[in-house]
């Protein structure tokens, strides 16, 4: 067998495990004088997703303080544009089996890169089981008064 006959089995025998992995779609949009506050000073926009969940009967891994287990926290840089984004591949090599359920708390903010205070009010998604995240979820993004 080639080495790229071998690659593609590989990457086919992963779909499974790809499909069954918890994702979140993001809808972000920011109104005109934000998108065109950050980009004039070239600042770029972080989405930050922390995913968690409750521990399972006989989990192994120690919850924090706040009784949680941790599977990982994505983030991801973007420009301040309205897109539409995928968050939560982290989770393909995260323990779920671990916790009841995952879970997340998704925070969108600016980066920080052109001035070192938040710049945004982003509405926030409730913290939910990722599992009744159907569809796309909405957050719309203003400069801070």
């Amino acid at each position: 067998m080639t080495r790229l006959a071998l690659a593609a089995v590989l990457c086919l025998a992963t779909l499974p495990a790809l499909a069954d992995t918890p994702r979140v779609t993001l809808r972000i949009t920011f109104d005109p004088a934000a998108a065109k506050a950050l980009a004039d000073m070239g600042e770029m926009v972080t989405v930050s997703s922390h995913f968690y969940g409750f521990p399972k009967a006989g989990a192994t891994m120690k919850p924090d303080e706040m009784g949680m287990i941790t599977l990982g926290i994505e983030d991801i840089t973007i420009h301040p544009a309205d897109t539409t984004l995928e968050t939560g591949g982290l989770l393909l090599s995260a323990p779920l089996d671990q916790v009841e359920e995952p879970l997340v708390n998704v925070n969108v903010y600016s980066a920080r890169f052109a001035n070192e205070d938040n710049l945004l009010d982003c509405n926030l998604l409730p913290e939910e089981s990722l599992a009744k995240m159907t569809g796309p979820q909405d957050i719309t993004c203003k400069l801070l008064p």
